[in-house]
């Protein structure tokens, strides 16, 4: 276990190697800026903030994290790839404000809550959530999304895609649950919805 706030602001750390942590606390690496290489293999679970301000990010792989926490990744305006091959649930404001991202995709992720990608990508982004069956209000708010796949979403909250104006595709087959203004401020991009 990696406590709290344990390496916070050390502003000259730029890798972390944890081979056996399985969990990390919140704000454990927050505001390590100049933090490039994390290998933290066993970590099934991760605090919220737990890397929030790490500017130099550009690439991490949590191959067992389960749950995405709150603004884990906020202000990783590198962070160009992200890998969490199991991670079944990404919590509000779990991805905001990644300008560097251009594609993720979360294949095992079933449920996006309320707010969970918010202002992510900057003009390119393809979001591929393969299993996902619910996304939350707000879910994809003013993100840069040019493409999202959710071939077995059911569920898409109030406002899912506002202010997506770069939205060109939509791939969703088996939703039968649209909330209201889901699509405010797509604009004219919007060609195909399935």
């Amino acid at each position: 276990s990696i406590a709290d706030n344990i390496l916070g602001a050390c502003t000259n750390l730029a890798s972390i190697t944890f081979e056996n942590a399985a969990s990390v606390g919140e704000s454990a690496f927050a505001g390590c800026s100049v933090l490039t290489d994390v290998n933290l293999p066993n970590c099934v679970s991760a605090g919220a903030q737990c890397f929030v301000s790490c500017w130099a990010l550009k690439s991490i792989t949590l191959p067992k994290l389960k749950i995405l926490q709150g603004y884990t990744f906020n202000g990783c305006n590198a962070l160009a790839s992200l890998s969490l091959p199991v991670c079944e649930t990404v919590n509000s404001y779990g991805l905001y404000s990644n300008s560097a991202m251009t594609e993720l995709t979360l294949p095992a992720c079933t449920e996006a809550k309320d707010w969970a990608f918010f202002n992510v990508g900057d003009s390119v982004l393809t979001i591929n959530l393969p299993v996902c069956e619910t996304v939350g209000e707000h879910g994809f708010y003013s993100c840069a999304i040019t493409s999202v796949s959710l071939p077995k979403c059911k569920s898409i909250g109030i406002w899912a895609f506002q202010n997506c104006d770069s939205l060109q595709t939509a791939d969703l087959p088996a939703c039968d649950s649209i909330g209201e203004s889901a699509c405010q401020g797509v604009g004219t991009a919007l060609v195909s919805v399935d």
